[in-house]
């Protein structure tokens, strides 16, 4: 069951980032320049069904889960994927190095809580950014959306929202 999940999303994501147009590196499209920019407030997101608050550039919308993961949006530059998961970044790794579609690059980051890494997505560079985070007795797994491709510093800026969440005080 696992391997076809894996599967149909591999096969969505591939489908959807053949769909996007061209953006060059530094292009935004809403305005927001800097990763200060894209990180500047502190959102919570218990209404949404998550029990934390994240810095994020404005007001995330949060989708209800689809097959156990959330989709947080705050515009076409910031869209993550929120799972529950086992939280293996060491295994997440391994999978990032041997990935046939998103060929490895190099690791931009490297934290105990997550990477954020290049790789190569039909021939162009592709950022991407994995991050574990434990609130309570939950462990979630933050990543980009596989289906949008960003650029260094947008994926920079979800990385470092991804690592501010924290439990709701």
């Amino acid at each position: 069951m696992k391997k076809l999940f894996l599967s149909i999303a591999l096969f969505s994501s591939l489908f959807m980032a053949s769909c996007g147009g061209d953006k060059k590196e530094g292009e935004t499209t809403e305005g927001a320049a800097t990763v200060a920019d894209l990180v500047a407030g502190e959102y919570d997101l218990t209404a949404g069904g998550l029990p934390f608050v994240i810095k994020a550039p404005n007001d995330p919308a949060i989708t209800s889960p689809v097959a156990g993961s959330y989709e947080l949006k705050c515009s076409e530059l910031f869209q993550m994927q929120i799972n529950e998961g086992a939280g293996d970044l060491e295994l997440v790794k391994s999978d990032i190095k041997t990935n046939e579609v998103f060929k490895f690059k190099r690791f931009i980051a490297e934290e105990a809580n997550g990477v954020f890494y290049e790789s190569e997505f039909q021939g162009k560079p592709s950022f991407h950014f994995f991050v574990v985070q434990k609130i309570g007795s939950s462990v979630y797994e933050i990543q980009d959306n596989k289906a949008k491709q960003f650029t260094e510093e947008e994926t920079k800026a979800m990385f470092e929202s991804a690592k501010s969440i924290k439990a709701k005080a």
